[in-house]
């Protein structure tokens, strides 16, 4: 059902126009010293700025991890003795290549589908993170390369459709386990759209659909002085302010945290 809403609105909206390439920092979660593209060595050490255009497809290599296979175009500057790799890739196969990395090859195909449209809704109209591009992680959206079979017929079913709203497009977000509830995103992302109303996540059985993931359950913990340095990097403390007391003031229908208290002070990710 949730497909089948999806691909409604998708094609009522697929006048909105996205962009034609989108710009990704890849190995982004990696310090890269030395890099091969398409068999030729290079390193960071030599600090030069460097843009590779491709008339097809071409081959980078970090040395102890896998080959990966990009499309389009890569810049890479040196920063603090490590490489910046930055991919300029035609939308679409950054959308099939997301999409399979998302949502897994092995997916139905309107499942897939349906991711594509998201994950190019997502790449239209959110912008850029990282020194003008999106990273490759799941903090943007996955893109380790090229898709395979599964990730390219999806795109190109979806080819340009985009989720929109008075002919603009709106991003098109989505998770890989909700925790038995569903928020509007307006909630979880004030301003993206209006807060609407929960609902549980649950198939017509009543059996709670993210329960199938073996993520559906976890526990995070999250070191005191850590906690310290991200609330006064957000500027809920003074420079020399202790964090004393760390509390969730406002939760929302399906009791995901809304406003926090920081030395009692209200604080809230709007």
């Amino acid at each position: 059902m949730v497909v089948q809403a999806l691909f409604l609105f998708t094609l009522a909206a697929a006048a909105a126009q996205p962009p034609e390439t989108v710009r990704v920092r890849v190995f982004a979660k990696h310090e890269v010293r030395q890099v091969f593209v398409a068999g030729r060595r290079f390193s960071a050490a030599e600090g030069r700025i460097v843009r590779l255009s491709f008339p097809s497809t071409f081959t980078v290599s970090v040395p102890g991890l896998p080959i990966r296979i990009y499309a389009g175009a890569l810049e890479m500057f040196a920063r603090d003795g490590k490489f910046v790799l930055v991919v300029e890739a035609p939308l679409e196969a950054y959308t099939a290549g997301v999409t399979e990395a998302e949502a897994g090859a092995d997916a139905p195909a309107e499942a897939l589908k349906a991711q594509a449209v998201a994950a190019r809704s997502w790449a239209a109209a959110t912008p850029a993170r990282h020194d003008g591009a999106f990273c490759d992680l799941s903090h943007c959206q996955v893109f380790p390369g090229l898709a395979g079979p599964a990730g390219r017929a999806a795109a190109e079913a979806t080819r340009g459709q985009v989720l929109s709203r008075g002919g603009r497009p709106v991003p098109g977000f989505y998770h890989a386990v909700c925790g038995g509830l569903l928020d509007a995103a307006g909630t979880i992302w004030p301003g993206t759209e209006p807060r609407g109303p929960a609902r549980a996540d649950a198939g017509a059985d009543g059996r709670t659909l993210c329960a199938l993931s073996p993520q559906s359950r976890w526990r995070a913990a999250v070191p005191a002085a850590r906690l310290e340095r991200l609330a006064r990097a957000s500027g809920w403390l003074g420079p020399h302010e202790p964090l004393d007391t760390l509390a969730v003031a406002e939760r929302s229908a399906v009791r995901r945290a809304l406003t926090l208290e920081v030395n009692h002070t209200p604080v809230n990710h709007e």
